[in-house]
């Protein structure tokens, strides 16, 4: 068992408070992954006292955080080419819709056939005049692909290898590093988007400020993070796959996830509902795989959604324009 006094010791990276209360405790000892946080793979989730953030901890040392994410069995690498065929198709679309001119009524027609597919397909950027985007976590590049189809100048970050270099190789521009270990000029991009990404970043607030010089004024920051606030997290608690231990290192709501994004001076903060499924994945891997049970899911996903306690957020906020802009 880990030490007995077993909570964090550091600042909340929201508020600046020093003081914590345990959430869950999570034990995996045959888990060799958690055991780098914490060799007897018994790991917390600690709440902050003050606002409710939420942190794993242990937190792992900056220089093992590529050991998180073994290429033979992370999913998002292992699992990098399957099915790209039908997401490419989806993706096309989503964005041939999200390109449509508003005033159409055909667009409005469209929006509702493919309601299923936009709901699964987040992050769509907003049309701008200026049309550049950063996607840092791009994978393989699908998402990529379809965005410059929409006539978007594309830059990809990936910090796994093997699916950088397949993005790369079929002609997409993709960086291979994280937020923190590579640098943009200043107000260069029209649009970031992290799709479930900053909940992996060792220090999200700092992340957050370079995104911010990154962004030109009135640019847009785009985020999926899972809803540790929602039902199924409270519904399967320590078995909620979506705390995706140890490689989620923060665990956001839709009030923490504002705050921050208020502190480090970005405006106009809209959290929408998205959810992805979670409550078939908690059950387990058999019922995850019935086709029946996952429509099911996705009907419950949509109540969810509109209840406003679905297990997945879209969060959109502006870099602003005039003032608040210096740092």
């Amino acid at each position: 068992m880990p030490r007995g006094n077993w909570l964090p010791d550091q600042a909340c990276v929201v508020c600046g408070a020093v003081g914590w209360e345990t959430a869950l405790t999570i034990r995996r000892p045959e888990d060799a992954t958690l055991r780098i946080l914490e060799p007897s793979g018994t790991v917390q989730i600690a709440r902050c006292r003050s606002c409710g953030m939420m942190m794993t901890h242990p937190l792992p040392p900056a220089d093992r955080i590529a050991d998180l994410y073994p290429a033979q069995t992370y999913p998002c690498y292992s699992e990098a080419t399957r099915n790209r065929g039908f997401k490419r198709w989806v993706l096309h679309r989503v964005m041939r819709v999200a390109s449509t001119a508003c005033s159409e009524p055909r667009r409005h027609l469209t929006r509702l056939v493919f309601f299923p597919l936009l709901r699964r397909v987040g992050g769509v950027p907003t049309p701008q005049a200026t049309r550049r985007i950063l996607d840092i976590g791009c994978g393989d590049g699908v998402f990529l692909e379809a965005v410059q189809a929409a006539g978007w100048e594309a830059v990809g970050v990936e910090m796994g290898q093997e699916p950088a270099a397949a993005a790369r190789a079929r002609g997409l521009r993709v960086e291979t590093g994280t937020v923190e270990t590579l640098s943009f000029p200043d107000v260069s991009f029209s649009a970031v988007r992290l799709w479930h990404v900053l909940e992996h970043v060792l220090d999200p607030a700092a992340a957050l400020r370079r995104i911010r010089r990154w962004l030109i004024p009135g640019g847009e920051l785009i985020l999926g993070i899972p809803n540790a606030g929602s039902l199924c997290a409270r519904l399967f608690g320590p078995r909620w796959t979506a705390w995706e231990l140890p490689r989620h290192l923060y665990h956001f709501t839709p009030k923490t996830v504002r705050r921050l994004l208020e502190q480090e001076g970005f405006t106009s903060v809209r959290v929408a509902y998205c959810s992805v499924g979670t409550g078939v994945s908690s059950l387990g891997m058999w019922w995850s795989r019935q086709v029946w049970m996952r429509a099911m899911n996705l009907m419950g996903d949509m109540v969810l959604d509109l209840l406003r306690c679905g297990d997945s957020l879209e969060v959109r906020a502006i870099r602003p324009t005039d003032g608040g802009d210096s740092a």
